[in-house]
């Protein structure tokens, strides 16, 4: 395919502040060539150290490759992608960019991932059998309104997502998912008889959850959400079709084994 042939670009992104001739001058110039316009110019701003520009004259650049060889590079994309915004100035440090990856990679998607998972609370290693589409079920109000978030939560993140206001959207993934760590927190499924339906239910939403989460999440943390929908065992092929998060995994598919000896989303230390 030629470069000519990937026109229109969807996104021409750009610093603030070179927006005039990004703006004004190559419009014209792609004009003046019978070349098509991009359908969308992201201005976006800057990212400061202690609330300065970074430059090579003040010499407080960060170095990318560092962080990725320090963080790995999802723990890094995860940041930046959290972090900044179009309308304002993102700050840069190494602890908030631990923080930002312990407490909500590692305490809440990781967390719930295990939990829900893991071999004490789910013995037989599959997806339980809650029938969570069947209308003979019965669930309470909070079962069906967590399953309800879950549903929609798609069709709420791809505006933010559409427009690269990515963290906008990640905060909707976030916000769900602490719900249903409270709902996991409240429902105390360890505490529930392994056999009996509720425990079922409760493993089987936050499971559907955590699937969820993963698949959104897949275009900024690939390898992680790799990991996570391969534990879950969801075709490699769905993991990136939002045309499936309706379609969970049917009772009794086996879960696979993880392969990182530490989990999948390790606290950085």
């Amino acid at each position: 395919m030629t470069r000519k042939e990937l026109l229109p670009i969807d996104f021409h992104v750009i610093g603030k502040d070179i927006l005039r001739f990004h703006a004004v001058y190559w419009p014209a110039f792609l004009m003046a060539a019978e070349l098509p316009l991009p359908k969308h110019i992201i201005a976006h701003s800057h990212w400061t150290v202690d609330k300065q520009k970074m430059s090579k004259s003040k010499g407080n650049v960060v170095d990318p490759f560092e962080l990725i060889r320090q963080y790995g590079v999802d723990n890094v994309r995860y940041f930046l992608m959290r972090e900044a915004k179009l309308a304002d100035d993102a700050d840069f440090s190494h602890k908030m960019l631990v923080t930002r990856c312990n407490s909500e990679l590692s305490n809440t998607l990781g967390n719930l991932l295990s939990r829900s998972t893991g071999a004490a609370m789910n013995p037989s290693q599959s997806w339980p059998d809650a029938r969570l589409e069947a209308n003979d079920i019965v669930m309470t109000d909070r079962d069906k309104a967590l399953l309800a978030s879950f549903r929609s939560l798609p069709a709420r993140v791809k505006p933010h997502f559409d427009l690269a206001s990515f963290h906008e959207g990640l905060q909707l993934i976030l916000d769900a998912l602490y719900e249903t760590n409270r709902y996991y927190n409240d429902l105390k499924p360890w505490a529930l008889p392994a056999d009996s339906h509720e425990r079922h239910v409760v493993l089987a939403i936050a499971m559907e959850a955590v699937r969820v989460s993963a698949m959104l999440l897949y275009s900024v943390i690939p390898a992680k959400a790799e990991e996570v929908l391969h534990r879950l065992n969801v075709p490699r092929e769905l993991h990136q079709d939002w045309g499936t998060l309706q379609r969970p995994p049917v009772a009794g598919t086996p879960l696979q084994p993880i392969s990182a000896t530490n989990g999948v989303f390790p606290r950085i230390k």
